[in-house]
């Protein structure tokens, strides 16, 4: 069921961009889905929706430290849905890559970098168990097993995507560089999007 949505996906992101950015305002803040138009590439792109993802987990931490809330509750819900959708975006990206074979190595590549960094921060969250988890503990869990999944996957999409060793080391210079400025951003972080009301509840 979730490769066919997959594949549904995949073609919903070859629509005109006006298709897109309707179906993307319901998980993307209006300036994402700005910042998502903009990156036609789809390597850029991929990269785009890691950083969407983990926006929705720097909100979703900084909701937990928070007294616990209805409101408190309802935005970690509503973080946890929009991370899933975003998710799903990676994927459909990365079938792309997988059945189209575009040259999407470095975004590929990206992705299976950041994600067990994404995949770690869920599971701390599962694993602190907040007094209102039960309120969201579905999409919590279903943001985690998409989460293994998608790595798995992407992982061996990874192994047969071609290269060369200059757009290796290209890859590796990216990620350090992702790895160094996610370490200046963590003592002084910015403020996460909003909630975005248009999430069903």
């Amino acid at each position: 069921m979730r490769k066919f949505l997959l594949v549904v996906g995949a073609l919903a992101a070859l629509a005109s961009p006006r298709a897109l950015a309707a179906q993307a305002r319901e998980f993307l803040t209006d300036n994402e889905v700005d910042q998502a138009r903009e990156a036609q590439e789809p390597n850029d792109r991929m990269k785009l929706y890691v950083q969407f993802a983990r926006a929705r987990m720097d909100s979703i931490e900084k909701e937990l430290i928070k007294a616990v809330t209805e409101e408190r509750t309802n935005r970690i819900h509503d973080f946890l849905y929009e991370y899933g959708k975003i998710l799903d975006a990676i994927d459909s990206l990365t079938d792309q890559a997988a059945t189209q074979k575009v040259a999407m190595r470095k975004g590929v590549a990206f992705v299976a970098h950041a994600e067990p960094e994404l995949l770690k921060r869920l599971q701390a969250i599962d694993e602190k168990n907040p007094p209102d988890r039960e309120m969201y503990r579905f999409v919590l869990s279903e943001a985690i097993e998409n989460t293994e999944s998608s790595l798995e996957e992407i992982k061996k999409i990874l192994g047969k995507l071609p290269t060369d060793k200059k757009l290796e080391k290209e890859i590796e210079a990216e990620q350090k560089q992702d790895e160094q400025d996610r370490a200046k951003k963590k003592p002084n972080q910015p403020n996460p999007p909003p909630p975005n009301p248009r999430n069903p509840s």
